[in-house]
């Protein structure tokens, strides 16, 4: 009973860790573009920073 709750786990255990790498990736994907899209902002943030607060500097 053990080999056969054994040969059973393996392909749960790899299927569990090939959709945790899954959803990580996709999480990781919507990081990298959410990281982009405020790379792509931040000279406007920096614009209005220095228009409206000068006095400011981080």
């Amino acid at each position: 009973s053990l080999l056969l709750s054994s040969s059973l786990l393996r392909p749960l255990v790899r299927l569990y860790l090939s959709l945790l790498l899954r959803s990580l990736g996709r999480r990781l994907y919507l990081l990298r573009l959410l990281y982009r899209f405020l790379l792509r902002l931040s000279p406007l943030f920096n614009l209005l920073r220095l228009r409206f607060f000068p006095q400011l500097n981080f």
